[in-house]
């Protein structure tokens, strides 16, 4: 749906994208209603259960933003209104002052960065659309807190999610998809403040991929064990991460420049 979403920022005639997207948000919004903007949901899913509720409802906030951004024609104010409910939300439901993150879930108190790459990626589009100030302070004391996620090497996060799941025998575990997430949270920062830091940390985040997580031509799932992932593991390989990772590139060549 995303993708859907941004196909207003490319593309001449994204009519029948735009009625899609406003088709299949109407489910979307069904839901997000229904949980009072917090989608506090485990329905057994992989989604629901492993990237917890706080990064599910930051999607949601996303896609308002973006529609906004790229229809800005079709129902502006609406989807700006509604992307602040839902992040003013996240923010009464899960924010921890003394950590300066956002929690995976209500009463949760594992340091995770999933649901902080995710909830900085919609308060700075938000932030890039009405230059509200509340949801750049929000970005920037997130940013500060997932530091404590920082691997002392310094050119990667950890992403502790799925460790488990997938075998970890210490912290030093990340995901291409997490560090993805991260990435365009930060380009989104620099697209909305022109602070170069952002591009900096982007450029460390790609050096890690490419050393560590690139193998032959594909970046692997996750790096574990002081290795990256491979054919023993539960999971490998993403297609959809690598996508992913060409349009966050794509994305920074359009910038022009840079």
């Amino acid at each position: 749906l995303l993708s859907i979403v941004k196909a207003g920022e490319f593309l001449e005639d994204s009519t029948a994208y735009r009625e899609a997207a406003e088709a299949m948000m109407v489910g979307i919004e069904s839901v997000a209603e229904l949980f009072g903007d917090y989608i506090e949901l485990d329905a057994g899913e992989f989604a629901t259960s492993v990237y917890g509720p706080t990064a599910m409802t930051a999607a949601v906030a996303t896609l308002h933003v973006e529609l906004a951004l790229n229809y800005p024609d079709y129902n502006q104010a609406h989807h700006l209104q509604r992307a602040g409910e839902i992040l003013d939300e996240i923010h009464s439901r899960v924010w921890d002052e003394e950590m300066s993150v956002y929690r995976f879930a209500p009463g949760d108190t594992r340091l995770m960065l999933y649901p902080n790459a995710t909830v900085m990626l919609a308060l700075a589009r938000a932030y890039e659309l009405t230059g509200e100030s509340r949801y750049l302070q929000r970005f920037e004391a997130t940013f500060q807190g997932i530091q404590g996620l920082k691997d002392p090497d310094g050119d990667h996060y950890h992403s502790p999610y799925s460790a488990q799941s997938m075998g970890a025998e210490d912290e030093d575990y990340t995901t291409h998809s997490s560090q993805n997430y991260l990435m365009l949270s930060l380009l989104s920062a620099y697209q909305a403040t022109d602070e170069a830091e952002y591009l900096v940390e982007i450029d460390t985040l790609l050096g890690f991929l490419k050393d560590r997580l690139l193998v032959g031509e594909q970046i692997m799932h996750h790096w574990m064990n002081g290795r990256a992932a491979n054919e023993e593991d539960r999971y490998d390989y993403c297609l959809g991460c690598n996508v992913q990772t060409l349009f966050l590139l794509l994305s920074i060549a359009w910038l022009g420049g840079v």
